[in-house]
């Protein structure tokens, strides 16, 4: 009897910016090092290339070290040190190698996949200068000196909280600015884990804590059991043998779920479809609205995300869950289509009238500062939010009829009350289950 095989299971793996750029562009970077290296272009290399020319041996060459420093919301600078194992001929004769190590710098784009633009810079075998930008760990976590930590908390506070909040003492202000951000604050006491301050889940994830929720070394033999994290959650651990400032601690978790922004980007399956269905598009010299089309047919329900033109424009590229969005299913709305629902639709236009709803961008999302933001024109969604519409808009379903007048088939749009009052979808209210108000969103 055959035993039956076993099916394979894909599990993610963490991945460090480094690790990212040697397998996605360390070609592209070497060729540009080789280029640099034969021109003479390298600041004191100090290699011997009379009567012959300098060759790099790509194969023996690698990037060995990094450092990440932020640009802006999006763009991102790096020092990388290679070491470069370069060979020089004369007459046709065996090389002679030697190895160096060369710094330059190169940027990168994080907006709808990682780009590297063209042309590195400062090629040295010399050190590349300290650089007076906020610097990012090999995760593209911020690095804050105590200055910049004490700035970057100013500016959340006058973003989510307003000018008040920046002028007046606050007391509890880093708990109230998390709650103003949309994240939750859990204490628990982290099993054998006395050093860690706070964790910060943006996504849904599981905890070790102590069972009996004590805390102190004591308890490292004491019984554990694991705890379900939501989303967008700071943890406090009570385990910690040096309780410091808890304050302190919250706002810089605020702090790096400002800048998860930058990483949504990434979750963003629109953004990386749009990628592809632009640049089929080029090369086969067809429209991207016949392209996308063509993705949807064939499976690719994550298409529809894709190259929404909504009153005149390209609307934001946005990614959902495939399970939420049926083939007679939008999360897209013009304006024209908003209004007409909101003039025939009493229950729709009550959440639009009590601002637990907003139009934003060609969809209609919950009226929170996590989900949305002031834009030049209204109201934008967040870069979370793009990457989630299922979790914070509200969903259309498409129905078609014949029209006796012209005998086509004509569309129109409903609101899906069905979806959008389950309380794991659109529903979103404070802990006492009332909806949130004018307050809590853009007025």
């Amino acid at each position: 009897m055959s035993n039956p095989i076993k099916s394979a299971e894909m599990a993610p793996v963490l991945q460090s910016m480094q690790d990212y750029i040697c397998n996605h562009f360390t070609d592209e970077l070497m060729d540009e090092v080789s280029s640099a290296v034969s021109l003479g272009l390298v600041e004191d290399l100090d290699i011997d290339a009379e009567g012959g020319k300098p060759v790099v041996q790509r194969n023996e060459s690698k990037i060995i070290r990094t450092e990440f420093w932020r640009l802006d919301c999006t763009k991102l600078l790096a020092d990388i040190k290679m070491r470069v194992k370069i060979g020089v001929s004369r007459d046709h004769g065996v090389p002679h190698y030697v190895v160096r190590y060369v710094n330059f710098s190169a940027q990168f784009t994080l907006d709808g996949g990682i780009t590297l633009h063209q042309g590195i810079r400062e090629l040295t075998t010399c050190c590349l200068p300290e650089r007076k930008l906020p610097k990012l760990s090999k995760y593209l976590v911020p690095v804050l000196s105590y200055d910049e930590m004490e700035i970057m908390v100013l500016q959340l506070l006058r973003k989510y909280r307003g000018e008040q909040a920046v002028l007046t003492f606050q007391e509890n202000g880093a708990t109230a600015l998390a709650q103003a951000m949309g994240l939750e604050i859990r204490r628990v006491s982290l099993y054998r884990n006395h050093h860690t301050a706070a964790i910060l889940y943006l996504r849904e994830g599981h905890a070790r804590v102590v069972a009996s929720g004590a805390s102190g070394s004591a308890t490292d033999d004491e019984p554990f059991q694991d705890m379900t994290i939501p989303a967008k959650t700071i943890v406090l651990n009570e385990n910690r043998l040096r309780q410091g400032d808890i304050e302190r601690e919250i706002y810089h978790e605020c702090g790096h779920y400002e800048w998860g922004e930058v990483a949504n980007l990434q979750d963003n399956l629109g953004h990386k479809i749009s990628s592809v269905i632009y640049r089929i598009a080029s090369e086969k010299q067809k429209p991207k609205s016949l392209i996308k089309t063509r993705l949807i047919t064939m499976g690719s329900v994550g298409a529809k995300g894709a190259f929404n033109f909504v009153d005149g424009k390209y609307i934001q590229p946005f990614a959902f869950h495939p399970d939420n969005l049926g083939p007679n299913d939008t999360f897209v709305i013009s304006r024209s289509q908003f209004t007409e629902m909101y003039e025939q639709d009493s229950d729709f236009r009550d959440l639009i009238d009590t601002h637990q709803y907003i139009y934003a961008d060609g969809h209609v999302c919950c009226n929170l500062p996590s989900f949305v933001r002031k834009a030049d024109k209204g109201a934008a969604l967040t870069a979370w939010a793009l990457a989630h519409v299922d979790e914070c808009c509200l969903r259309f379903r498409k129905s078609y009829h014949v029209s006796p007048q012209s005998g086509y088939q004509v569309g129109e749009l409903h609101s899906d009350s069905d979806y959008n009052d389950d309380p794991h979808h659109g529903n979103y209210g404070d802990a006492h289950g009332n909806p949130y108000g004018k307050e809590h969103g853009i007025p």
